[in-house]
């Protein structure tokens, strides 16, 4: 049924998250399916691409609201999130950020604020896109159990 809600349109801080920058572990790994959709997948990303949520005003706390317009009728603030796999914490200076980002090949490393209602900069490591790929023919509600290969996986190097 995750299929349903992929990608998903807001922030996903549905578990343990980091109390400090209030984001979740959660990041897109892989999308296992029709890979004419995979444009859109990776265009959609929480990965790389940024979401919006309302936000109260002084509680730390969230809208119902999932567009602009429901938010400030709310009270609201419309806040985007930076994603993110890990804030480095010891780097003070953009310089800096740029240095470490000039070295790391594998993710995009940026410096640029959290959130949009914030000025304050950190040097960011954006999660990668996730692999799109083709997903094996299966049997209705049987994941894992495909036509050409009884074991179906994929390997994912991180």
């Amino acid at each position: 049924d995750d299929r349903d809600y992929y990608p998903y349109w807001e922030p996903t801080l549905q578990g343990p998250y980091d109390p400090k920058y209030q984001r979740t572990p959660w990041i897109d790994v892989a999308y296992l399916g029709d890979t004419d959709n995979c444009d859109n997948i990776l265009k959609n990303s929480f990965n790389r691409h940024n979401k919006h949520r309302c936000v109260k005003p002084k509680l730390r706390d969230y809208g119902k609201s999932i567009h602009r317009e429901g938010c400030k009728a709310e009270g609201g603030t419309w806040v985007e999130f930076e994603s993110y796999l890990e804030v480095l914490e010891q780097v003070n200076s953009e310089e800096e950020c740029k240095e470490i980002a000039a070295k790391n090949k594998l993710n995009l490393v940026v410096w640029r604020p959290l959130r949009s209602d914030s000025d304050v900069q950190k040097c960011i490591v954006k999660a990668p896109y996730p692999a799109c790929k083709k997903a094996a023919t299966t049997r209705n509600n049987h994941l894992g159990n495909a036509f050409t290969d009884p074991l179906y996986s994929t390997r994912y190097d991180m």
